[in-house]
């Protein structure tokens, strides 16, 4: 693999995850009625988090984006 391939590559990997987003409308983008962590009150001081799966996945697959370089 030469290093000019390599870069189209990379580009091309780039490319492939900015176009979804960017054909998002904004208003997905910024929806207050869909927190991504919430905390609860619980008993005793207690407090209880939650997590969105959007949340989860968004962060999961952002883990995964450099092992693909």
């Amino acid at each position: 693999m030469t290093p000019n391939n390599s870069l189209m590559q990379r580009t091309g990997h780039l490319l492939a995850l900015l176009i979804p987003l960017a054909l998002l409308p904004a208003e997905a983008l910024a929806q207050a009625a869909l927190p991504a962590l919430t905390s609860t009150p619980g008993p005793a001081g207690s407090t209880t988090w939650t997590l969105s799966i959007q949340t989860l996945l968004t962060l999961t697959s952002l883990t995964f984006i450099p092992a693909l370089y």
